[in-house]
């Protein structure tokens, strides 16, 4: 059985993993050439191997400067233009009630990103419907009761299409009748999976999507996507 399911929510974004230095290896790089990284402490911050990639080439783990490691990925990766660092951290978001639409607009950033999404090809348990952002206000309620109608008209029609099709090809397969059917869907229906993607990237995905002239729906998954982030990770998106 499919359940309709209608949405005015942003879409959810959880982090749910993110680059980890290892600290015996690290120490270990530091033995090798007698060094002593003098820097924030290294444990569970993904952003220590961003500052790492930064030292690395300047064999600059003395910190004749005594910076903290933010000062540092500032004034390197991003007043200086070095972003190259920043790739070496990366970040994986589950994205929950994501609308297709707003799926296309993000698969067409393709450098340092990995994507895994649910397959309605195989699974349509549910069918979610993302009301657009215009239609939330209070001014549109008339407007968005009427879209309502027609979205629940959309996944009727999605219904009787799959019982046709089984009674038209009986030998097809489930996922066959799926795929046929799913045609008529809107390209506001939504979707689930998880994202993953360097923080040069992200800062470019953040920047690109959060402004006013993208899309909604865009601007809606960006501002999740920054609340999501870790603190220190969100101050270099504003930068």
């Amino acid at each position: 059985m499919t359940s309709f399911i209608l949405t005015e929510a942003p879409p959810c974004v959880e982090l749910i993993g993110m680059t980890q230095p290892i600290l015996d290896g690290i120490q270990n790089v530091m033995d090798f050439r007698e060094n002593t990284w003098k820097t924030d402490p290294i444990a569970g911050d993904p952003l220590a191997l961003v500052e790492f990639g930064g030292r690395v080439c300047y064999e600059s783990f003395d910190n004749k400067l005594n910076r903290k490691r933010m000062d540092y990925i500032k004034d390197t990766a991003i007043d200086k233009g070095h972003g190259s660092i920043l790739e070496h951290a990366y970040f994986n978001f589950a994205v929950l009630d994501l609308p297709r639409n707003a799926l296309m607009e993000l698969t067409r950033h393709r450098a340092g990103v990995a994507y895994s999404w649910r397959s309605t090809r195989y699974v349509d348990n549910w069918i979610g419907y993302s009301v657009p952002p215009l239609l939330r206000g209070d001014a549109a309620q008339s407007l968005r009761s009427e879209w309502a109608v027609g979205a629940w008209r959309n996944f009727t029609l999605y219904q009787h299409m799959k019982e046709q099709l089984k009674v038209l090809y009986p030998d097809t397969t489930k996922k066959q009748r799926i795929e046929a059917a799913r045609s008529v869907l809107w390209g506001n229906c939504t979707t689930d999976g998880e994202f993953t993607v360097n923080l040069r990237s992200l800062r470019h995905i953040y920047t690109l999507r959060s402004d006013k002239g993208a899309d909604a729906m865009m601007q809606d998954f960006a501002k999740e996507l920054f609340l999501a982030c870790p603190e220190n990770v969100r101050e270099l998106l504003c930068g």
